[in-house]
């Protein structure tokens, strides 16, 4: 018996969470449409009368007896519902009072819902804190831990960036060496010669990089020169991050393994570190640096190479 209420008691749970996520992502979507103008104004009149969505950010909200929205979405005040709502109430900092009909759920995540008696609500009744129930609910009443659902939504999001960021640094990975293999190779070997001047480098352009991009900023004309630097940065960045995880592999293996092998070494390694809390993210900036200091150092090294054997060239009698 304790295991069927603890089974409903998490069914009801999954519920209101995916009901709240809807809720979340349309009330976001209504609003994105109020900000850019493509829709009605929060509470216009329609044709018949009736009003439609109504989403206030700051404020409370409230139907009156005898008027009919679609629905409600508070996200800081209170909301009365005297008259009725066909859709679904939400106030997500704030208490919620039904004294008239609501067609769909009434949530509040961080406030009480009240349903006065001879109110109707004909989806469920989600409430941070204790609802108080004395009309008619047509589906469950239920007192969730919100900050649970929120922890938990924050883990799976922290878990699918990781994700995201593991596969498209292995695919940048392996596309760089397989289009740039020399400038892969010569890194390598810059940073195996002389690794302090490689980190020096690194550190030099992480610093250099964002002074130029601020004293580009403040000149009128060099606005656009500065948000193209701003945007280029994080592309600079994931080059150096991946040139690392080549560097790790290589580095760290014996001659002559396969260089696709070292790779995903050098990739697994800096991938699970970056799980580290703290730790993950110095790591990850450092081997960043790393690798922009040894591809600049490389591109430097080459420069001077090509005029060191231009000006020989030069001075070669005929």
């Amino acid at each position: 018996m304790f295991a069927k209420r603890t089974l409903n008691k998490e069914l009801q749970s999954c519920t209101g969470l995916v009901f709240g996520v809807r809720v979340i992502f349309g009330a976001l979507f209504v609003v994105a449409l109020a900000i850019f103008g493509l829709a009605p104004g929060a509470g216009a009149q329609t044709e018949k009368g009736e009003r439609d969505t109504i989403v206030v950010l700051t404020g409370g909200a409230e139907v009156d007896i005898g008027e009919q929205v679609d629905s409600v979405v508070v996200f800081d005040g209170d909301v009365s519902i005297a008259g009725t709502a066909t859709d679904g109430v939400v106030a997500f900092n704030g208490d919620i009072m039904v004294t008239g009909t609501v067609d769909n759920e009434v949530v509040a995540t961080n406030g009480r819902v009240t349903v006065a008696e001879g109110a109707t609500v004909g989806g469920d009744v989600i409430s941070s804190d204790t609802p108080l129930v004395e009309g008619t609910v047509g589906g469950e009443v239920q007192e969730p831990d919100f900050g649970d659902i929120s922890a938990g939504a924050s883990t799976a999001l922290t878990i699918a960036w990781w994700l995201a960021v593991s596969a498209s640094t292995f695919v940048l990975g392996l596309a760089f060496m397989l289009l740039l293999p020399r400038a892969v190779d010569a890194a390598t070997s810059t940073f195996r010669d002389q690794p302090g001047p490689v980190i020096g480098w690194g550190l030099a352009l992480a610093i250099a990089a964002p002074i130029v991009a601020l004293m580009a900023f403040v000149t009128l004309l060099g606005i656009p020169l500065s948000l193209m630097l701003v945007a280029l940065l994080g592309g600079f960045a994931a080059v150096g991050y991946v040139t690392t995880m080549h560097i790790v592999g290589r580095v760290a293996l014996p001659s002559g393994t396969n260089l696709v092998f070292a790779f995903g070494v050098g990739w697994l390694a800096l991938r699970l570190l970056e799980l580290v809390p703290v730790v993950g993210d110095l790591v990850t900036a450092i081997a960043a640096l790393i690798g922009l200091g040894a591809l600049a150092m490389t591109g430097w090294r080459t420069a001077r190479s090509l005029e060191t054997t231009d000006a020989r060239l030069k001075v070669t009698p005929a």
